[in-house]
């Protein structure tokens, strides 16, 4: 096994991977004994956003620790289902929200989407009572004509990291949907709802940590917005002890009608 560290950025691919010994894959699956995130450094996981409502995400298996130090992160903010833009009326994804000329529908996941002023959000898909989270978010429905899309905000992705040793969060790791967007004075686009976040460790540790998979928002419009991203899903898993007391959020965002919150 390798250790690595994370100083600036990094970005994991679900075309790329690396197994224990040090090979290269091309499963997304990567694998190392310990790795830290420091320096206000950002590890992103995935390439970008997708419109495969099935899509997946990489994976990260470690035998040894896990460290995200305070001011760095793992991000995998906006990294899962397209929010629409005037090319597709309704957003991406299991729960994408719907396009409208005055107003895009809020994406759902565990939280429905809130509606817009004229779009319906998105519905919940998955269980309610879900132990292993992997879905993707999903996106925002556009906000406006051909001629004044306001692009919906694209769905957060999915984070899977399995720690044998102790996973210490003090930065933040983040699954949160994008933000619907204003493309004129009177109308937005609907927020993207959360993904995932799925932790399973041999001990939990961390004061200042952050970990969210919260939807998007809406930005605010005139007389026409958006509504609000659905929250996601986080799953945390410890054997040993958990000391960790930072905190976990998975809330609706913010517009016409805002998102529900996640679980």
């Amino acid at each position: 096994y390798h250790d690595a560290y994370v100083y600036e950025s990094f970005r994991f691919f679900t075309t790329e991977g690396m197994t224990a010994g040090g090979s290269k894959t091309s499963d997304g699956s990567y694998n190392f004994r310990n790795f830290i995130v420091t320096n206000n450094g950002t590890l992103y996981f995935g390439d970008t956003y997708t419109t495969d409502p099935n899509g997946v995400a990489p994976t990260l298996t470690l035998s040894g620790d896990f460290t995200v130090g305070s001011g760095s992160s793992v991000s995998a903010n906006g990294l899962g289902c397209a929010g629409s833009t005037s090319a597709h009326w309704n957003g991406y994804g299991n729960g994408g929200g719907q396009g409208s000329t005055a107003g895009g529908g809020g994406a759902g996941y565990a939280g429905a989407g809130g509606a817009g002023y004229a779009g319906a959000g998105g519905a919940t898909y998955g269980s309610a009572t879900e132990l292993q989270p992997v879905a993707l978010g999903s996106g925002g429905g556009v906000g406006g004509d051909n001629v004044n899309a306001s692009a919906g905000g694209a769905g957060g992705g999915a984070i899977k990291i399995t720690v044998s040793g102790t996973a210490t969060i003090n930065g933040a790791v983040l699954a949160n949907g994008a933000n619907g967007v204003t493309g004129g004075s009177d109308r937005s686009g609907g927020g993207g709802s959360g993904g995932s976040v799925w932790l399973i460790a041999g001990s939990l540790a961390g004061a200042t940590g952050a970990i969210s998979a919260n939807g998007g928002i809406a930005e605010v419009a005139s007389i026409r917005n958006g509504g609000g991203g659905g929250g996601g899903r986080i799953a945390i898993y410890y054997t040993t002890a958990n000391t960790y007391i930072g905190t976990r959020t998975v809330t609706g965002g913010t517009g016409y009608v805002a998102g529900t919150v996640g679980t």
